[in-house]
């Protein structure tokens, strides 16, 4: 009994350096988005100190169209079958959008009354940034930013039909 309750604390405490140490956003919430916990990367990302204050909802950290995603998809999904995976975000007090790739993992506990769901977050800002410059890339001039000759003579053919 003591030898049980002592690997169940000496886990806890991995799990928490772990937690601690990564470099993703990982909360865990409640099925109405009532955040009920916050990793030190999850607390600077979105601008909050710790303690966890009660009552924070994951939705005050969602753009709207992400909000309705990760409350209508992401979370019953992930409730209903076990995870979801999907594109999302994540707003920083600033209200600048953070695309992040994100992880929904529902973790069945004793009670029926609260379903609780693990989300981790992967930024995509540096993704993103590349794929946009791989596409002004497609079309233009590395040198002098001007449109590329295949990308000139489809403009050209657009602006000709439409004369």
């Amino acid at each position: 009994d003591t030898t049980e309750q002592k690997e169940s604390v000496s886990s806890k405490a991995r799990l928490d350096t772990i937690l601690d140490a990564t470099l993703d956003p990982v909360l865990t919430v409640t099925r109405d988005g009532e955040i009920r916990y916050l990793n030190p990367v999850g607390f600077r990302l979105l601008g909050l100190e710790a303690p966890l204050q009660a009552g924070l909802k994951l939705a005050d950290f969602l753009p709207e169209w992400a909000r309705y995603q990760v409350q209508n998809t992401a979370i019953p999904t992930a409730i209903e079958e076990g995870q979801w995976q999907g594109e999302s975000a994540l707003l920083t007090p600033s209200d600048t959008e953070v695309p992040v790739s994100m992880t929904a993992v529902f973790h069945p506990t004793d009670s029926s009354k609260v379903e609780i769901v693990s989300l981790i977050a992967r930024d995509q800002s540096e993704r993103k940034r590349f794929d946009d410059h791989l596409l002004f890339l497609a079309d233009h001039d590395l040198l002098t930013s001007l449109y590329t000759r295949r990308r000139f003579v489809e403009e050209l053919g657009r602006e000709i039909a439409r004369a």
